[in-house]
């Protein structure tokens, strides 16, 4: 949300002339204050700023139904997967490049970041590891994940470097 925060600005305040600056700063704000997601916060805030209650219940049902309608439609077609073998390959194939974007995300944000040689290495091994064992081995990926994460957090304790953390 912070990286939209002038476009929000430019919509919201400039554009419609709903909100005012301090109006979308204090509620950015309270939404991030807010044990939700922060999108779905403001934009349950900025509704009811706007049209009460009703303007909360509307902007939040616009926020979550386009990915309600997603998730019930990847729902039918795993359904609907399992029982065509020209879906279950497109599902197999959409999996894997899934595991490609994390992986590749893994390994920008170890790069990124001016990690150390051995946690870039062993950031490459768990983000790949995890996904060949489950292709290979047709093993669980929650056993998996799970002993992923269990080597990430060991590892990552050792480190003691400091430095600023990451706050969204």
């Amino acid at each position: 949300m912070w990286a939209a925060i002038d476009r929000l600005q430019r919509e919201l305040v400039e554009r419609r002339k709903l909100l005012t600056i301090d109006d979308q700063k204090s509620l950015m704000l309270s939404a991030a204050m807010i044990p939700a997601p922060k999108f779905l916060a403001f934009a349950a805030m900025v509704g009811y700023r706007v049209g009460g209650i009703w303007g909360a219940v509307g902007s939040s049902v616009s926020i979550l139904l386009p990915g309600t309608l997603m998730v019930i439609a990847a729902c039918v077609l795993t359904v609907e997967a399992s029982e065509n073998p020209a879906l279950g390959s497109v599902q197999r194939f959409v999996g894997l490049g899934v595991i490609g974007l994390l992986a590749g995300n893994a390994v920008r944000m170890f790069v990124g970041e001016g990690i150390g040689r051995d946690s870039i290495l062993f950031g490459l091994l768990i983000s790949l590891g995890i996904p060949v064992y489950v292709i290979l081995n047709d093993g669980s990926l929650i056993i998996a994940a799970c002993a992923g994460l269990a080597l990430g957090s060991l590892t990552i304790r050792g480190d003691t470097r400091s430095g600023s953390a990451d706050v969204e």
